[in-house]
């Protein structure tokens, strides 16, 4: 039942970021066996079954999560939990919309969605897309979508897989900010055919919008209804500056992102990711109106590094998934402040016309997706090629290539599973491919191997030049870099493959993270290497930051980020006693 995994996320969270107080007992990195854990919130004791897994992980046995009322232990819920946390009444009253909505959301799937309860193993890329309903494996709020009704999830939610058109504005080009590759229009004959470009020109004219004066720029449906009640967009479209041309003729179904849509009937047009105002894993998923505008320079810029480095020919390939062009209205004055990040564009480059022969891509969280049979997703795989071979091969294919660009380049990606797409031939992985990089990349400066090449972000916005460091895209220091890495590409990621292939093949996570370090071992005796870049960077450190995604909830208004301490399972534990949760 959804209710019973958002209470088990919402433990393991309280948990594994120590916002419940529980024994500071002594166990290996990688404990052996499920344990009884008793943990306070406050002064209200609860329980449960659980394993402390790689990286301080908390794996909480589903339905054994009890409360002492008053002297008797007795089951709960995460409504009862949530209400026993310390924090603002207001913030938690904010919470508890979420995991409501996001077991209401999941419960509305399971009752009116059967292809749901059909195997997605031999599923073309698309199609999965939308199918993978599971959500954050970690993160209580794992489908909130807070704004969201029933007729909305029906109408534009991945799972239903329904196609809609987008809705069109012509925008007064003085207020306008666009990059393309090409000329305005051949980007939008490229994308929507020369016959649904030609349809909305002549809704220009019609509207009296002239072409020389007003550019394109789509819309949610969902966000132009939201939007349709706001004062700055009537001002705007009293002004003359936003003219809405109606609904346009290419139809979209939406990826698992819920943003980023896909074209129904071009395969080779462009994936456009467009701003919601809707909260998803208690983030408000809008566009940064500055990372709209560099997201082009910034792809441009990775695409250079990897093409100038033949490690990415002839080691471990990584394709690049340009965000290759975008659009921006940008309101006038202070009153349509109100409208920033609202309406926006990127147009990011499809993985279809990248693949080669034989190979098919699948989403990365794919790889630890269980079927409706009950066997994991890559069952076939992993029993046809042999797990060890299978896996091996899968850490070389993910590991190195996100570990060149940071450890040779000097640029760390938000490389969490949602960003991946793994390139396979009949389940043998090949090489990755990488996305959504506008407001998902990091570096220092004094760390990069190349730095005339970076852009010059406060030329496309001013807004980057008078940002304080850390805000954007550069960093203070390489360990953050680090933290980037191990936090989105193991902690949060690889570990939900490693725990799965624990439980279903009895394959132990101390083997698995085992070759994850012997992949980086390898890498840094090979003549690729640059031993004092790796050494700066220290991967094998025994403890690593990681980030505390519920706390910072539990913060909110809060933007600043929240951390907290755990051991690495890419350092060698072996033989030592460490604390689950900090040094």
């Amino acid at each position: 039942m959804p209710e019973a995994r958002v209470l088990r996320q919402l433990v393991e969270a309280l948990l594994f970021e120590r916002i419940a107080s529980w024994p500071s007992e002594r166990c290996g990195a990688h404990a052996s066996g499920e344990r009884e854990l008793t943990f306070s919130l406050g002064t209200v004791v609860y329980r449960c079954r659980a394993r402390v897994a790689a990286f301080g992980r908390v794996r909480v046995t589903a339905g054994s999560v009890q409360k002492l009322a008053p002297s008797t232990w007795r089951e709960t819920s995460w409504s009862e939990v949530l209400a026993d946390v310390p924090g603002d009444p207001s913030v938690k009253a904010a919470i508890a919309e979420e995991l409501e909505n996001t077991a209401r959301l999941c419960r509305w799937n399971q009752e009116h969605l059967p292809a749901l309860r059909r195997s997605r193993r031999a599923l073309p890329y698309q199609a999965l897309e939308g199918l993978l309903h599971e959500g954050h494996p970690y993160h209580p709020c794992f489908k909130s979508r807070t704004g969201f009704s029933l007729a909305d999830q029906a109408a534009y939610g991945p799972e239903a897989g329904n196609p809609f058109e987008l809705r069109w504005l012509a925008v007064r080009r003085a207020r306008l900010c666009q990059t393309f590759p090409t000329s305005e229009a051949e980007h939008f004959r490229s994308e929507l055919g020369a016959t649904g470009y030609a349809s909305l020109v002549a809704a220009q004219r019609a509207k009296g919008a002239d072409v020389a004066q007003y550019g394109l720029l789509p819309v949610h449906p969902w966000q132009w209804q939201k939007l349709a009640g706001w004062s700055a967009l009537k001002a705007a479209q009293a002004g003359g500056e936003v003219v809405d041309l109606g609904f346009g003729v290419a139809s979209y179904r939406a990826s698992q992102s819920l943003r980023t849509l896909l074209p129904v009937s071009n395969a080779s047009a462009s994936h456009i990711k467009l701003p919601l105002a809707v909260r998803v894993s208690s983030s408000l998923r809008t566009l940064q109106p500055e990372t709209v505008k560099s997201a082009p320079a910034l792809s441009a810029w990775l695409q250079a590094a990897v093409a100038s480095d033949p490690f990415f020919e002839q080691v471990a390939g990584a394709v690049v998934l340009g965000e290759h062009a975008s659009s921006l209205y940008e309101p006038a004055g202070p009153g349509g402040a109100e409208l920033d990040g609202h309406l926006a564009a990127i147009w990011r480059q499809p993985v279809g016309p990248r693949l080669r022969e034989g190979e098919r891509a699948v989403p990365f969280n794919a790889l630890f997706a269980v079927e409706h049979d009950g066997d994991p997703h890559v069952d076939v795989w992993v029993r046809e090629h042999g797990l060890s071979a299978w896996l091996e091969q899968l850490l070389r294919v993910t590991v190195l290539p996100l570990w060149r660009l940071l450890s040779r380049h000097g640029i760390a990606l938000e490389a969490h599973a949602q960003n991946l797409l793994l390139l396979h031939r009949e389940g043998w992985p090949e090489r990755l491919a990488l996305r959504d990089f506008h407001d998902s990349v990091e570096y220092v400066p004094s760390f990069l191997a190349d730095p005339s090449r970076l852009p010059r972000w406060e030329a496309l916005d001013a807004r980057f030049g008078s940002a304080a460091i850390g805000r954007h895209y550069a960093m203070h220091s390489v360990v953050e870099l680090r933290e980037l890495f191990i936090d989105t590409v193991m902690v949060f990621n690889l570990s939900e493959l490693s725990w799965l292939l624990e439980q279903r093949y009895g394959f132990a996570e101390s083997d698995f993270w085992r070759l994850a370090r012997k992949v980086l071992s390898d890498y840094g005796r090979s003549r690729w290497c640059d031993p004092a870049r790796d050494a700066a960077l220290g991967w094998g450190e025994p403890f690593v930051r990681t980030e505390s995604l519920f706390r910072a909830r539990l913060r909110a208004p809060s933007t600043e980020l929240s951390h907290h301490w755990v051991p690495s399972a890419l350092h060698d534990h072996a033989g030592k006693e460490l604390h689950a949760g900090h040094q």
